[in-house]
């Protein structure tokens, strides 16, 4: 069995939130020595052996790696949190508070777990929003960013690190923090040398198709995003065309009727096409539209509860990657912009025996 020491002290230091001289301090040793353990170029003596463990609290078998207690525990965690995740957005107050309290407690073991950070700030950002979607608790939402940006520090994995920062973003955003949302996007790179696009100029011509169905994929999702949660997109497009235009794109990328994921996407789209219809009067236009997003509503609910997230498509039947995020439809959430519409359209909506909602 290889051991690398040099890669536990490291993990047991940013567990704990610790910088490299912080050790070196507490051991009587330079940052140089403590900089070469963890690149796993040397070792410590043997007689530093149990200060280094003492230090991080651990035995010495854990500090070799012989011991897995602390990683089946927090797995354990995670896959319990994970569970209490998947409901159907039923749960009463009492079921919330319980689910908190749970990830409280084993964020109180792991203090320092970026996963359980997240996994937090996401139970805090439904407190926050919890039946007051237009009105939600901004101090709730600031402590939920505290945490995602915790997260954000304590993990080596940089594309959960782009995730994190998109989180950190969305909830800026709710609390009108557009100071830490300019600074975020002053750190992040431009669209023309994002991982998407640069890949797929690889030399390697078995990746080409790959790389470029991927972009393709990620572009067209992130410009639905951008155009469907524009700023008051709404008051400045005052026709559903452009909303129509690429859900009409869409329809040309993919074959048959399988979008896979980007069902919710092209709900998003028709969604918003039939309220800018609504808001005109045009009650034809806005029946049409909403069964069109209903309809991929229900395709996006099937995909993702199957988990055939993948769309048919030749031009993209290379890409092995999709999008990480996406926004989760639902019929609750049709319901919600329906009740949007002017009263007498939504009524007649509404009528429609094929379609089921919640809490109608």
């Amino acid at each position: 069995m290889t051991i690398k020491l040099g890669e536990k002290i490291k993990m047991l230091r940013k567990r704990d939130g610790r910088r490299q001289d912080d050790l070196a301090n507490a051991l009587g040793v330079t940052n140089q020595a403590v900089s070469r353990w963890e690149a796993n170029k040397g070792y410590p003596d043997m007689e530093m052996i149990p200060a280094i463990a003492n230090y991080f609290h651990v035995s010495i078998d854990e500090l070799f790696g012989y011991d897995n207690d602390r990683e089946t525990r927090l797995s354990n965690y995670i896959t319990e949190i994970d569970r209490m995740f998947e409901t159907d957005g039923k749960e009463t107050a009492a079921e919330l508070k319980k689910r908190e309290e749970f990830v409280g407690r084993a964020l109180a073991e792991f203090p320092n777990e970026w996963r359980l950070q997240i996994r937090m700030a996401s139970v805090l950002n439904e407190r926050a929003t919890r039946g007051r979607a237009d009105n939600p608790d901004k101090a709730i939402i600031n402590r939920a960013t505290e945490l995602y940006e915790k997260a954000r520090a304590n993990t080596d994995d940089t594309a959960w690190r782009d995730s994190i920062t998109r989180m950190i973003v969305d909830n800026c955003l709710v609390a009108g923090d557009a100071e830490t949302v300019e600074k975020y996007a002053l750190e992040s790179s431009p669209v023309f040398v994002c991982r998407e696009v640069l890949r797929k100029y690889t030399p390697d011509d078995s990746k080409t198709g790959r790389y470029r169905a991927e972009a393709i994929l990620a572009l067209i999702h992130e410009l639905t995003e951008l155009i469907c949660f524009g700023k008051d997109l709404n008051k400045d497009v005052n026709k559903p065309d452009v909303y129509l235009e690429l859900a009409s794109f869409y329809e040309c990328l993919f074959e048959s009727k399988n979008l896979g994921a980007f069902n919710s996407d092209a709900c998003l789209l028709y969604l918003r096409a039939a309220g800018i219809c609504a808001e005109n009067g045009d009650e034809i236009g806005a029946a049409e539209y909403f069964d069109k997003a209903y309809r991929h509503c229900i395709a996006f609910e099937e995909a993702y509860s199957r988990n055939k997230l993948k769309p048919d498509s030749a031009l993209l039947r290379d890409a092995a990657e999709l999008p990480t995020r996406y926004f989760i439809t639902n019929r609750d959430y049709l319901r919600q912009c329906l009740n949007s519409f002017p009263k007498a359209i939504a009524s007649s909506i509404k009528a429609n025996p094929e379609y089921t909602f919640v809490d109608l």
